[in-house]
């Protein structure tokens, strides 16, 4: 099995971006990583298997941490809305 660094480049090259946003799953990856390496004695095909489902997971908030860099800001008000005196007034 890989190290951090090998597949969050992995996960880099395939998206094309480099934000992970906040670094703390670092530690996480790690243990996980050392534990498959050293425990799991996994066959040719699991490590396989595991390499490419670990890239994803990493390459996935990659690009939702793009989408939302680039995403158009929007009002946190609602068309709906309306305020308390608004068409609430008894006449």
């Amino acid at each position: 099995m890989v190290t951090a660094v090998e597949v969050m480049g992995e996960a880099r090259a395939q998206t094309g971006l480099t934000d992970f946003g906040d670094d703390s799953f670092r530690e996480g990856l790690d243990i996980l990583l050392s534990s498959l390496r050293k425990e799991a004695r996994l066959h040719d095909r699991g490590q396989a298997y595991l390499h490419h489902r670990i890239v994803g997971y990493l390459s996935s908030p990659t690009l939702d941490s793009a989408a939302c860099s680039n995403a158009p800001t929007r009002s946190t008000r609602s068309p709906t809305t309306r305020d308390s005196h608004e068409g609430n007034a008894k006449d």
